[in-house]
């Protein structure tokens, strides 16, 4: 439900008349998980969730780095990030109602 309630905070962000941009960041190793910044003009940001991370590290390797969103033809918003160093998946979030996943790149060496 947490994840659900994250990318609803990025729609509820980017609802308005007006034109709004979003940034998607992390912090340190990004251990803390994802975080949302809006701006009305690009230049001036205000980070959203009273500076909270929108999104937990949940999958993987627990990391929420290299975060990046995008609205998909099914209008939904759809967010992929970087979850370990070393692992060889990544993690994937969607609005509405689908679970956070893991997807691998990958298997063996």
């Amino acid at each position: 439900m947490k994840y659900i309630l994250a990318l609803s905070l990025i729609l509820v962000a980017f609802t308005s008349s007006a034109q709004r941009f979003g940034f998607t960041f992390f912090r340190n190793n990004g251990e803390a998980g994802v975080y949302l910044a809006v701006s009305d003009d690009g230049r001036t940001w205000r980070e959203v969730n009273g500076g909270q991370p929108i999104l937990v590290p949940a999958v993987g390797g627990k990391l929420t780095r290299d975060p990046s969103v995008c609205v998909g033809p099914d209008k939904r918003y759809h967010m992929v990030w970087t979850t370990s160093w070393k692992d060889n998946g990544f993690g994937i979030a969607h609005s509405g109602s689908a679970p956070v996943e893991r997807a691998i790149l990958c298997s063996g060496e």
